[in-house]
Formats: C-alpha cells, structure tokens, sequence
C-alpha cells in the first residue's frame, strides 16, 4: 500500500449546532444523523446531491436524553441508535423514513437499557448481527446481539457484556462488514489503538491491540474489499488516515495520518466518519464555540468493480413471471452457457422448501458452476444478490457456508453484497437454498459477481491517490 496516499475534501458546510454527532449512509443516496445538544438528542434525515455531494437535511428533531449518540444504518430505512443517558446505554431500533423525513418509533418505550457506560458505539451488518463497544469504568466491553426490524428490538446475547481490554480509555468506535470481520479503535492516554476481530457466534475473537497514532478522539469506517477510513481529533485539528484490513492476520496497513483543518484558528472537539458500498464518504465534525457548531464534509473513494457474470436483473416482483415446468431436487447452471442470462436467464427463479408450485418450475437447491481465470484476495470478489421470499436462504462457496439471512416479504426484495474469501483460479461452483420448516420459497431477482481491480482511486473532480489493491496473483 501507498502509504503518501491523499484525498481532497470539499468544504466544511455547518448544518446545526452541537457537541457531538454520528452519522450513517445506506448507499442509496440517504443518510442519518444524530447528535447531542446540550442534554437532549436529536436526529436530521437527508438525501445526498450527486452532483456536488451536499446533504439536503431534514429539521432537526429531539427524540431522547443523552450526552453520546451513535447509529448505525441498514438497509430499508431500519436503523440502531445507543446513547448515553445518566452513565446508563441504551438502544433504540427504528425505521427512517427518507421520503417524508421522519421516524417510526417502536410503540410504548421505544428504547431499552442495556448496560453501564461513558461511551458506546454501534455496528450492524447485512444479516442483521449488531456488535456494540462500550466503556465502563474506563475499561473496554462488547456485545453482540440479532436485531429484529420487524418488532424493532435486540436479542442480545448473553447476560451481561463482555470485557476485551482493560486500561484508562476514554472514547472508542467499531465497524463490522458482511462476513463478520470487525475493527475497532479506541484512545487511552491520548493514544490511539487499534483491533481486528471476527464474529465467533455469541463472541468475537480478537486480535491485539495495536497502537496506530496519537489523538484524544477517533472515529473508523470499513467500506468495500476492506478498505478502512479513519478520523481522529490531534491538538485540536482534524486527521484521517487510510488503511486496508487484512483478514488473514487480523491486521491494518495504515497510511500516514494526514491534517485536513481547513482553519488553525478553530478548535475542533469531535469527528465522525461513514462510507457506503459506492465510495461516498461523510465525515462530520464539531468546532468549539458559542454555541458549538456541526459541520460536515465529504469526498469519493471509487473502488472500480469489474462485472464477472450477472445472471437477471432488478424488477419489481409483479413483474417477475414463473415457467412452466415442475419441481427439481436440484438445478444446475453453469455461467457462460446461457443465451440471455440477463433479460431471460434459463434457471428456475423459485428457490421453493418443497414442492408446493403446481406446474411451476422451481427448485430446492440451485448450483451454479463458474470459472475463475485468476486468483482473488479477501473481499476482492463480491456477490450481489437479490430475492423475495421470507424463507431461510443459505448460499455455499466450494462446500463451505458463504451467507445465510431470512428474506422480507414475498414482495418486497432483499438486496444483499456478499464478500468472498480468498478464492483461487479454476472451477467453482455456488449452492443456493432455501431452508424452513414450513413450505416457503425465494424468488431470485438477480445475481452478479463483481472483482475489484487493481486500482482505487478518488473521483477526478475531487482529487486523486492510488492505493494497490493485492487483489490478484
């Protein structure tokens, strides 16, 4: 990795007035944000301009008491939000609503307690999983629970947190991408560390803790074939650094910590930092004053996706008609064998439990045999895939466990981005199933398989760094 690599942002732009502030994108042009004023918290939904990456917010609405918000944003408008409230976490699970701006709160107490704390942040995946870090008593602790969107609550695991570092920490962060790998900083002594992690059932193994640079705060995003983004507070003035998580040993190639203040005259006492699957990157910060005032900036990180094979394409269900034909135990397909694999795929596109479809071509366990002509590193391939249906789907790589998620609706589709493990060249072959007690099935709206190449780089109207990617050979 380049470790000169830098980005240029645009300017700072305040959109309210606050001490502190997180914010989340859900890569489809939306964001959410929260922050504290005074004792009280408050939430602004926007949409994002293409065109010049300004965020178009919503008014600034107060929800709930707290002196530390952090959300974190799925997909379909759900959302989790903990803060802190009186040295007591709690934790909110809600819908946004992007088109009218506004939020649907669980009925009666829409929040729950959790634990005890100064500090907390949050990370959800695209299988629901969420992991929260905390500090209590200046020590650092853990959760991991299963977020139910529909009755809008957290099944935490275990009875309690779990402590994985124990010093004098003052303020931490953590992300988590699609295949359970998660990375967290945190600051103790105006130092600033650093651990990688992956999600081992109701736990997370962990790496070390390694220290990474100087700050009194921080704030880490992990976007796309693992690549990291980083923001920190140093002698009042604002830092990123970039960084490239490596999954094999749990370790991160950090570039150099680059300033990004636009002013050395003002003081600045908090950042935060969120990036989505197409590059778009937010940092919000706050400057000390009266009153303290939020800003935000933005820039573009492209990783360049090269389409290997794309089997359908995204429509609305109503529109997704079903051949003729009868159920099969099992159906293969093998890609580049197809005459129209976008516009009339020649597959089953019910993925059906049991044969419940009268004259209905459907099956229970769809393979897909493709060919790889290179070797790809860790999350250097991605697996797009869209379907309806409410059903357990589970998905195997080459034998082994690649994803499993439950389906929305019948008609309402579920788009998931599946990071591969290292793969290597030569014949391979994809397992999708439906899995349930009951009769149920999935009907697939899309699949595509994307490689990174071999460069990332900065929309050209904002500047540009290259990073390589080791994501072949």
């Amino acid at each position: 990795m380049d470790k000169s690599q830098q980005i240029t942002w645009t300017p700072s732009a305040q959109y309210d007035t606050g001490t502190a502030s997180s914010l989340d994108l859900d890569g489809q042009g939306n964001c959410l944000e929260t922050h504290v004023g005074g004792t009280r918290l408050y939430y602004r939904i926007g949409g994002i301009n293409n065109s010049d990456k300004s965020i178009d917010f919503g008014s600034s609405t107060s929800y709930a008491n707290g002196t530390v918000t952090n959300i974190a944003l799925a997909s379909d408008g759900n959302f989790v939000e903990v803060h802190v409230s009186n040295g007591k976490l709690y934790s909110r699970v809600a819908q946004a609503s992007f088109s009218n701006r506004t939020i649907e709160w669980r009925r009666g107490t829409p929040y729950d307690r959790y634990s005890r704390g100064s500090y907390c942040s949050i990370a959800v995946d695209d299988q629901d999983n969420c992991l929260e870090i905390h500090i209590h008593s200046s020590d650092l602790y853990y959760r991991i629970g299963k977020v139910n969107f529909s009755s809008k609550n957290i099944n935490w695991s275990g009875r309690k947190s779990t402590r994985f570092d124990k010093g004098s920490y003052s303020q931490c962060s953590v992300a988590l991408d699609a295949q359970g790998n998660c990375i967290e900083t945190h600051v103790g002594d105006d130092r600033l560390y650093c651990r990688v992690g992956k999600l081992n059932g109701d736990t997370v193994a962990w790496g070390e803790s390694t220290q990474y640079g100087e700050g009194s705060l921080t704030n880490v995003a992990l976007g796309e074939g693992g690549d990291c983004i980083e923001t920190h507070v140093k002698n009042n003035r604002l830092y990123y650094c970039l960084g490239k998580l490596n999954t094999d040993n749990q370790t991160i190639v950090w570039g150099e910590s680059i300033q990004y203040s636009e002013n050395d005259r003002e003081r600045f006492t908090f950042t935060n930092v969120a990036i989505d699957f197409q590059g778009n990157c937010f940092q919000t910060h706050v400057i000390a004053g009266s009153p303290n005032r939020l800003f935000y900036r933005s820039t573009q990180i492209q990783t360049h996706m090269t389409t290997l094979w794309h089997i359908g394409k995204e429509k609305p269900r109503s529109e997704i008609g079903h051949k003729i034909g009868s159920w099969e135990k099992q159906f293969n397909y093998t890609v580049g064998m197809d005459a129209e694999p976008i516009d009339n795929p020649n597959l089953p596109e019910l993925i059906a439990v049991a044969d419940e479809k009268n004259s209905v071509f459907c099956t229970k366990t769809l393979q897909i045999y493709f060919t790889l002509e290179q070797d790809y590193g860790p999350d250097c391939l991605t697996l797009l895939y869209g379907f309806f249906g409410e059903e357990e789907n589970r998905i195997f790589l080459d034998g082994q466990l690649l994803f499993k998620d439950f389906g929305i609706s019948s008609t309402e589709i579920r788009h998931n981005r599946i990071p591969f493990p290292r793969i290597g060249a030569g014949e391979h072959i994809l397992k999708i199933s439906a899995i349930g007690k009951r009769k149920g099935y999935h009907t697939i709206s899309y699949l595509k398989l994307e490689a990174i190449e071999g460069e990332l780089e900065s929309a050209p109207t904002i500047g540009l760094y290259d990073v390589v990617m080791q994501c072949s050979g």
